[in-house]
């Protein structure tokens, strides 16, 4: 499910603020749209992981949601949360 969610971010664009729109995705509307039956928990657990090892904080949608976030830092967030 994490490669989904990257490919999507990568095809249909990357935002802020708002789940879904004509512009693309944020992170938290990505993850939704990878896994419509909500059933990849181990794979959110993953990405909540990686984002408290590097940020410290697992809240996706404020961490997608800051302020000079930028694209590839989600990407490489999503990346290393693929990682063994």
């Amino acid at each position: 499910m994490i490669q989904d969610v990257i490919d999507i971010l990568e095809t249909k664009g990357w935002v802020q603020y708002k789940l879904e729109c004509p512009e693309g995705h944020c992170l938290f509307g990505a993850i939704a749209a990878a896994n419509p039956d909500g059933d990849s928990s181990e794979d959110i657990v993953k990405i909540r992981r990686a984002l408290f090892k590097k940020y410290n904080t697992t809240d996706i949608t404020s961490w997608n949601d800051t302020h000079g976030r930028r694209k590839h830092e989600v990407i490489a967030l999503l990346q290393s949360a693929s990682s063994p």
